[in-house]
């Protein structure tokens, strides 16, 4: 499911903290910002995981694991 999708209901003043996991086994951190912030291909990512919320510092944050796809070309 694409992230877009599975933040829909997430108050724009809750947080999200993104991480990516890519083609091996290391994950790279892309940060957290309010849900308001994130705009542009990260929206179009797949979810691969997501943790319950917690609560920092007064804010509420929600933990995504992503991952994105390559776009497969056509034959030519």
């Amino acid at each position: 499911m694409k992230l877009k999708t599975e933040i829909r209901h997430i108050p724009d003043t809750d947080w999200l903290a993104i991480t990516v996991q890519s083609t091996d086994h290391y994950q790279n951190y892309i940060g957290r910002a309010p849900k308001a912030l994130i705009k542009g291909p990260v929206l179009n990512y797949d979810v691969l995981g997501a943790s319950a919320p917690i609560q920092v510092n007064g804010y509420t944050v929600h933990r995504f694991l992503v991952s994105w796809r390559y776009k497969e070309t056509a034959k030519k």
